[in-house]
C-alpha cells in the first residue's frame, strides 16, 4: 500500500469493493436517456422511426415509392 499511488489504490478499491465498469456505463448511458417521444434508436422506446405512425416503412420491408428514390430521379433519359 505504501509504494502504491493514490491511482492504484483507487482503482484496487473500486476494483474490490465498487460496482464493474460495464454498469458504471450502463448506469450512465440510462442517466442520459431522454424521456422524449421523439428519440429512436438503442436504449430507447422505439428501435426505428418507422414503429412511429404515420411514418414510412423501412425501405427494408417495403420499398419506397419510385418518385422518392434518387435512383429514379437522378436518372437521365
Amino acid at each position: 500500500i505504501f509504494e502504491k499511488k493514490k491511482e492504484e489504490i483507487l482503482d484496487h478499491v473500486i476494483k474490490v469493493a465498487g460496482k464493474s465498469e460495464h454498469t458504471l456505463n450502463l448506469e450512465a448511458r440510462m442517466k442520459e436517456k431522454k424521456d422524449n417521444p421523439a428519440n429512436f434508436g438503442y436504449y430507447c422506446d422505439r428501435h426505428c422511426i418507422c414503429e412511429i405512425p404515420g411514418q414510412l416503412t423501412c425501405p427494408g420491408i417495403k420499398p419506397l415509392p419510385e418518385k422518392m428514390r434518387g435512383k429514379y430521379i437522378n436518372a437521365k433519359e
